[in-house]
């Protein structure tokens, strides 16, 4: 069996989906539209035979695809960048 991998796009795009970001937020970090966000994943969830961006995610964290700890600090960018808002 030929083992499945993310692409480099589907890999930045999924850990900010991870992260909490939503497609359209995805869109506007990495200049594509939402629509393609939601092509890309589309495409890696029939890759991996995920029914869902959550269970795409748990694959490719299971498998090493995508790095929990990129997540994590994506998240609190996320965070971050949200309260600096609020303060401005």
């Amino acid at each position: 069996m030929k083992a499945r991998r993310l692409t480099r796009g589907q890999r930045q795009l999924l850990e900010l989906v991870a992260a909490g970001y939503t497609q359209a937020e995805v869109g506007r970090q990495v200049g594509i539209s939402a629509a393609s966000v939601d092509g890309t994943l589309g495409r890696a969830r029939a890759r991996f035979e995920a029914r869902s961006t959550i269970e795409l995610t748990a694959i490719a964290l299971a498998q090493g695809e995508i790095d929990p700890a990129r997540i994590r600090i994506l998240r609190q960018q996320r965070a971050f960048n949200a309260t600096a808002k609020v303060a401005a």
